[in-house]
């Protein structure tokens, strides 16, 4: 797995992954990924029959909108620890993170930022796969729309005509070099969710606009993005928008304040959470806990129903 390759440069490197399901017995951890349609109605092996120094973890890096948790009482005490998104998880597994560039003068002396602005023929562009979700997007950039803004779909939402580029990925460098900015929409607002494509796409040569349902600064650095929740409506966020796509020094010092930054582990199986597991597993008294129920724990993360709808 590819996981094994990010272990090997762990402190403790006496950690390696499988899924192997012969030696769920032996393993000294279990990961539980669920699907969107919830967990089996009872664990695969009894609590009688559990090997008691094993630590069974919920992983899961969507938001609680998107899939339904509901575990039964055979699943009681049976989580030990979560690994998800939110930044309290006993392991934290983000989609990324964002850390100061090392030779940013040299990528900022290097890049014509004004050749790049001149590119632009597109002032925003969305890839999109699920319509109707609880952020509202798709009817947040109606209104976009409705105010002024240029918008390039690619995908079905909002009488979208393009398909989703999926991973063709001289075809997103094309779209993401043409459009002034890129709307990085979550599905759902809740807390500590980013979606992944805020990562993917935070070293591209555009800017990102947000949704609006974080503490964005926790992840990346101010003046770097937009935040739609800043502006209290579409119509604001458009108005904005627009000048600044038309105002080419300001336009250019954000991507200058950008390119100080780089977006690292792009890759899920890079993440170095998973040396902190394997830093767990080799202190399993020291981080001993079990939950008597997993879903509580997830369901205490509030979900915030958009407030800038017109």
């Amino acid at each position: 797995l590819l996981v094994n390759k990010t272990l090997g440069t762990c402190p403790y490197n006496n950690c390696f992954s499988t899924n192997n399901k012969a030696l769920f017995n032996q393993s000294a951890a279990v990961i539980y990924l669920i699907s969107s349609d919830g967990p089996p109605k009872v664990p695969p092996v009894s609590a009688v029959h559990r090997n008691k120094d094993q630590s069974w973890i919920f992983f899961n890096l969507e938001p609680q909108t998107l899939y339904g948790i509901n575990f039964g009482p055979e699943w009681a005490y049976a989580m030990n620890w979560s690994m998800m998104y939110h930044r309290d998880a006993d392991i934290f597994y983000p989609y990324g993170t964002i850390e100061p560039r090392n030779n940013n003068n040299s990528i900022l002396q290097k890049k014509n930022y004004s050749s790049i602005f001149e590119g632009k023929t597109v002032l925003a562009a969305w890839f999109v796969s699920h319509c109707q979700v609880q952020s509202r997007r798709d009817v947040y950039v109606k209104q976009m729309m409705k105010y002024g803004v240029q918008i390039d779909i690619f995908g079905s939402c909002v009488n979208g005509t393009r398909s989703l580029p999926k991973n063709d990925h001289q075809m997103i460098t094309t779209v993401l070099n043409q459009s002034k900015f890129y709307l990085a929409f979550e599905n759902s607002m809740c807390q500590d969710y980013v979606t992944e494509k805020f990562f993917e796409r935070f070293d591209s040569d555009t800017i990102l606009v947000a949704r609006g349902g974080n503490n964005y600064t926790k992840y990346f650095p101010p003046g770097t993005f937009i935040n739609a929740a800043d502006f209290g409506n579409a119509k604001k966020l458009a108005e904005y928008l627009i000048r600044l796509g038309n105002d080419k020094n300001e336009y250019m010092a954000i991507l200058r304040r950008k390119d100080m930054y780089v977006s690292t582990q792009p890759q899920l199986e890079n993440c170095k959470c998973y040396c902190k597991l394997c830093e767990m597993l080799n202190n399993v008294d020291k981080y001993r806990k079990t939950y008597l129920s997993i879903q509580e724990y997830v369901y205490s993360k509030p979900c915030s129903a958009p407030t800038d709808i017109e």
